[in-house]
This record gives C-alpha cells, structure tokens and sequence, in this order.
C-alpha cells in the first residue's frame, strides 16, 4: 500500500465510522477508580462542504452542556482529568488540536504530522500535565513505522517513546495506563485487527493473547485489565481481560 492510499484508507475509515456512528465518545477518570466526565460530539450539515462539530459535556444525571463549537468535524475528544482542558482530532489533517474550556475557540495545535500520518486520538496522563498519542506512517514494501509521542504542554514539547516495533503493525494507540507504563495500541492495518500491549518502561510490545479479533482497548483504573472490542465470528461485542489475555469475560452479547 502505497502512501497516498494508505492516508486515503485512514480518511475513509474515519469518515465511515463518522457517518455510521454519529458521535464519538471519551471518557477521563479524575481519580482512580472514580469516572470523569463524558464527552458527545454532535455533527452538523455531515454531507454537506462545511460541517460543523459541537462537543458537549454529559454529566451523570445526563446534563448535555456544550463546550466546543468547531466549524470542520472533530473526532475523539479528551478532557483533562481536571476538567479544563480538551485535545480533540481536527481538519485539516486531523491534526490533534488542545484549548483550555474558558477559551474553547482558541486552539493551539500540537501536532504536525505529514499528509500521510494521522495522529491516534489524545490519552491524558494522569496528572492532566501532558497528553500521549502515536503516529504511524507507511514505508516501502508494506511496512509502517509507529511512534508513541508525549506532549507536554507547559514546555509545549513533544517526547518519544522508543518501542520494539517489527515494523509490519500499523499501531494506533488507544489508551495508557494511570502510572504511564503501559499503553494500547490497536493494529488497524493487519488482515486481522489485534490488540497490543506496550512496556513503556522496556519498550517491550506484544500481542494481547485471544481468539478473537481486537480493538479499541481500554485500560482499568488499576491497569490490571483490559477492555476491548472483539468478534466471535459472530458479532462485535465488549470483553474484559486480565493483560495476559487471560481470565476472558464474555460483557455483551
């Protein structure tokens, strides 16, 4: 796959799951154990040459407050664990975008990635000081070579995480855990989608060890197990996990 049609793949992909779905959704926990709040985007006018976004808080009682206002589309939205700052995915280039809640409209963009790279949706570290994401860019020969980055945004610059990649995944990060030493990536370009698990401290990544085909995981508070979506030849459904792959529980059906 070539450069151009892999960008073309990932713009597709994300304007499908756009038009099928119709909003996106993320959450932040504020403390362990403790859920954050919800983000919904709601997109205007889809078909149309100027869509527009609006982000809206969702608090538990189901209070929808508006915090985000964004002519284009924006995909995946953040919010910091503290609640005043979001990172969402926005055009052009689906670059990753950050702005403090008070000020919404006035969007520093953190990203510059290259016309064939879109960057993973935003993960908040714990302490809501820095915000990981990965990239991922196709080479020759039907390889890709993926990077997981930190952005921190007192210093506004970015860290390089160093994985032990073979250079054959497409890996776009899903999640990191609470202590920074684990992340999620899921391998979006393989014939079969898989869930992998990254060792931020040795660098060390593997596949999540199941029967099934893996995506979109997502790590407890504790970091002990993993949630994900996975097909049991039958349907798409949620399962937990111990990080093994192990102790498999079967959520919905």
């Amino acid at each position: 796959m070539n450069r151009s049609i892999y960008m073309r793949a990932i713009l597709a992909t994300t304007a499908l799951i756009i038009a099928s779905l119709g909003f996106a959704a993320t959450a932040s926990a504020t403390v362990p154990g403790k859920n954050g709040p919800i983000l919904l985007n709601s997109f205007f006018g889809f078909s149309t040459q100027s869509p527009k976004t609006v982000v809206s808080q969702v608090t538990p009682k189901g209070k929808i407050t508006p915090v985000l206002k964004r002519n284009g589309l924006v995909g995946l939205p953040a919010i910091s664990p503290n609640g005043n700052r979001i990172v969402y995915q926005g055009i052009p280039g689906y670059q990753l975008y950050t702005s403090v809640l008070s000020k919404p409209n006035k969007a520093l963009r953190i990203t510059n990635a290259p016309k064939t790279t879109i960057p993973s949706q935003g993960v908040f570290a714990a302490d809501g000081k820095s915000v990981y994401f990965s990239t991922t860019t196709a080479g020759t020969g039907g390889t890709y070579k993926s990077v997981l980055k930190q952005y921190f945004f007192a210093t506004r610059k970015t860290k390089i995480h160093q994985l032990k990649t073979t250079g054959g995944q497409g890996l776009v990060m899903t999640d990191v855990s609470a202590n920074g030493r684990i992340a999620l990536f899921t391998d979006m370009l393989a014939p079969t989608p898989e869930v992998y698990v990254g060792n931020l401290v040795t660098g060390a990544l593997r596949v999540l060890t199941t029967k099934l085909a893996t995506i979109q995981g997502s790590l407890s508070p504790d970091g002990k197990r993993i949630a994900y979506s996975g097909y049991d030849k039958t349907s798409w459904d949620v399962f937990v996990s111990d990080l093994s792959g192990k102790l498999l529980k079967h959520v919905t059906k």
